[in-house]
């Protein structure tokens, strides 16, 4: 194809059907192709196989040159998934401040995004007894 939209499409057919390594090589020759308008899809379809490939630093990096943590136009599930990835990934410090920005800007109407963010602050607490140091970052 010489437009990005036939690989975009190939690339969606491999990542429904488990083919992630074959949806990231399609998504990639989207991009190449792609005006800007069209990039930022393509760039969350490379993100989404980076995640089912348990890539979370290269998913990371990915959202996260799309979407700037401190613009008012970051939604909250975008400031969420930037949480999920970086805590994934290791960052642990980035997560549990991007997991309070995605808190304070979830909406009250959100019910569902507001529990997961709640439930993801709750499993970041320390135990009963465990000494809160242990979880900071060294």
């Amino acid at each position: 194809p010489d437009r990005y939209l036939g690989y975009a499409l190939k690339a969606l057919a491999a990542f429904k059907e488990g083919r992630y390594e074959d949806a990231l090589a399609q998504n990639r020759l989207a991009l190449d192709r792609a005006m800007p308008s069209e990039a930022e899809m393509v760039q969350r379809n490379i993100y989404a196989a980076y995640v089912r490939l348990r890539q979370f630093d290269k998913a990371y990096d990915t959202l996260l040159s799309i979407k700037n943590p401190m613009s008012g136009a970051t939604s909250p599930k975008d400031l969420y998934d930037l949480a999920l990835a970086a805590l994934a990934s290791g960052r642990e410090r980035e997560g549990r401040v991007l997991l309070e920005l995605a808190a304070l800007k979830t909406p009250e109407t959100d019910a569902a995004l507001a529990g997961e963010i709640a439930k993801m602050r709750r499993e970041l607490q320390p135990a009963a007894g465990q000494d809160a140091s242990a979880l900071q970052p060294k």
